[in-house]
């Protein structure tokens, strides 16, 4: 008996990072380029105002957004304040009903949304300044097996933007650098904020404890309880390979960010 809860205890466990680990792991990476740039900016607020005119709002929409596909009632939102005493760039107050598991794991979602948003703005700017790189892109990450290692889905999408991307044609043509800019505002404050993590991580828990209890029902009826989420997962390689753009402008604005810094230091 204590051998099924520990199996259940574990399935769970591994259902639940199956079906939004990538995306937890993305979030982790782009937090993690943004401390490194924010930490080399070298003209301080300005430099990050510079970027959060764009990147700011797209984050802040995804949530409200998600809030509203949560049933979440958004009480106030801030698309971007420039002067705030404790240097937030805008938020998104919402209130929701306790008693609504399905609200309770819209926490997790409401949390992790700017991920959301940032990829598909990114996605979006590609697709109206550098038609021909998206359609080849997109066919690409298409044609992806499921069966491929995770680094391997990463790798080789970022290898195949970057070739596509940083060609002759697009290097001649104005309209890329207009792109480079706004994909590097938005890449740049796609990370989640500590208030985000903490709010996804009450969603989490909640999710988690819902499959925990369809996995204790389907045990000992003999129920296929994996089926859904194993398709699910199938998705996860081509949110991998589209967010390899994200993570592609979150390191070209580290890089900016620290030759900046070296430049104003020499």
């Amino acid at each position: 008996m204590r051998n099924i809860y520990l199996h259940i205890l574990l399935n769970s466990l591994i259902e639940l990072f199956s079906l939004v680990g990538v995306i937890i792991i993305v979030g982790y990476l782009l937090g993690l380029i943004e401390r490194w740039s924010n930490f080399f900016m070298a003209f301080g607020m300005k430099g990050i105002l510079f970027t959060a005119w764009l990147g700011t709002p797209i984050h802040e929409i995804g949530h409200a957004l998600m809030c509203f596909v949560f049933h979440h009632q958004v009480v106030k939102i801030k698309l971007l304040q420039t002067k705030s005493e404790d240097g937030t760039l805008g938020y998104v107050i919402h209130r929701f009903n306790r008693g609504s598991l399905y609200q309770m794991i819209g926490n997790f979602f409401i949390g992790i949304a700017p991920v959301f948003s940032g990829i598909g703005s990114l996605l979006l700017l590609l697709y109206l300044f550098m038609p021909d790189c998206y359609h080849l892109f997109k066919e690409y990450v298409q044609n992806q097996t499921m069966d491929q290692p995770s680094l391997s889905v990463f790798i080789s999408a970022s290898t195949f933007l970057l070739e596509h991307l940083f060609t002759l044609k697009n290097l001649i043509n104005p309209l890329f650098y207009l792109y480079l800019f706004l994909s590097t505002c938005i890449a740049s404050h796609i990370a989640l904020s500590p208030a985000d993590i903490k709010g996804a991580t009450s969603g989490l828990i909640t999710l988690y404890i819902v499959i925990l209890i369809g996995n204790g029902i389907a045990q000992p009826n003999h129920f296929a309880s994996r089926s859904p989420i194993s398709f699910v997962t199938q998705y996860n390689v081509y949110l991998l390979a589209f967010s390899s753009i994200a993570i592609l402008f979150s390191l070209l604005s580290l890089l900016m960010s620290y030759t900046f810094y070296l430049i104003r230091r020499s």
